[in-house]
């Protein structure tokens, strides 16, 4: 920092969005700071968040020499921003053919997106996404409230679109068994467009839906959507052991992502995406104890290791007459849906509550065993 102009070496994903806000902060005009991006590791959104930078910026201008912050991992666990919390409550009615005749659906959560946001639509338009049910369903209410977090949040991967679809998938499973029909079959009953019900069909023949004999702790689970247009249809293979452990054998996936310019490249997007929500599905949890963060390190929070990787299978579906949608988000946003869905098949719980840990299958249990009949 100098008398008129300041220079920051960052890794930032963000340089000109950094530039903008050290100028205001320093009050200096953006033609006076000059972001010299670096590179950094992979962390998705997290260097979105330009943390270290401002306070640089600060420390800088108060000392008046160069200045170096690094966060370390506790630092980042401790003070970093996290994924906004939700609490969905999601109800559906069947009508006398079987069909869904009336939907009402409502969440709660914050703004998926660095906080604070001022803007009102942006702060909605995060927090919705992925809330709207990709179903032919005659009457639907769906109400979105946006409250302040108690924490630091901002964006996961899909915005909010992963945890919408696990309760919208969630209940049209749920409404499935109600309905007495097959959850692939129940959903195509529901979906009119064509390259949705092609995805859809495209993934249960390939993980031979129809054909898997029942199995005492093993299941298949399906979960789909159209995510920002792109059409994606999941299924999970999965037991539960005798430890109470969930865990994941085989994934599938069919994506109709429109113009694919590079298969390879689409793979490695869905392959990426569909492990890291394979990880946040069984096992990704922030605990908070006395108002505080209570995980420090890999050690409190465990993530997927390669010892953890399930068989992946992406199928691309679609032609080059549709213009391309992306696939950057799509692929983690039916995974933890598919993974519970298959957990019910596998064992007759129905979990609510992500992530699926040994506990919160054990809660699930014991809910379903207090639960009167009927």
């Amino acid at each position: 920092m100098r008398s008129d102009r300041a220079t920051i070496y960052s890794g930032s994903q963000r340089p000109f969005g950094l530039r903008s806000e050290i100028a205001r902060l320093l009050g200096l005009d953006e033609s006076r700071v000059q972001v010299v991006p670096s590179r950094s590791s992979g962390t998705y959104g997290r260097n979105n968040n330009d943390d270290a930078p401002a306070e640089a910026a600060r420390l800088s201008r108060a000392v008046g020499r160069p200045v170096l912050v690094q966060w370390t991992r506790e630092d980042e666990f401790a003070y970093g921003t996290l994924r906004p919390a939700a609490y969905i409550e999601s109800t559906g009615a069947l009508g006398p053919d079987g069909r869904v005749a009336a939907w009402r659906y409502r969440v709660t959560t914050h703004a998926h997106i660095v906080a604070p946001v001022e803007n009102a639509q942006v702060a909605a338009f995060t927090a919705g996404s992925g809330a709207l049910p990709t179903y032919d369903i005659p009457k639907a209410e769906i109400l979105l409230h946006v409250e302040k977090s108690e924490v630091r949040t901002s964006s996961f991967r899909s915005l909010a679109g992963a945890e919408n679809v696990f309760a919208i998938e969630s209940l049209m499973d749920e409404l499935a068994v109600l309905a007495g029909t097959d959850p692939v079959a129940f959903r195509l009953r529901h979906i009119s467009d064509p390259r949705f019900a092609s995805v859809v069909q495209l993934v249960a023949d390939r993980s031979g839906w129809s054909t898997r004999q029942a199995n005492a702790g093993r299941g298949l689970g399906f979960a789909c959507t159209v995510f920002d247009h792109t059409y994606i249809a999941q299924v999970a293979d999965v037991s539960l052991g005798d430890d109470g452990q969930l865990r994941i054998h085989k994934l599938w996936c069919a994506i109709d992502a429109g113009l694919v310019i590079n298969p390879d490249g689409l793979r490695n997007q869905v392959e990426g995406a569909m492990m890291q929500g394979a990880s946040f599905s069984l096992m990704e949890e922030v605990e908070h104890r006395g108002g505080r963060v209570a995980v420090r390190g890999w050690d409190t929070y465990p993530i997927a290791t390669f010892l953890d990787a399930p068989d992946i299978e992406v199928i691309i579906a679609g032609d080059a007459t549709h213009p391309s949608t992306g696939a950057g988000e799509a692929g983690i946003v039916p995974v933890g849906a598919a993974v519970a869905n298959a957990l019910f098949a596998a064992s007759g719980v129905r979990c609510r509550e992500l992530p699926l840990t040994r506990d919160n299958i054990q809660k699930a249990r014991r809910e379903r065993a207090a639960a009167p009949s009927g």
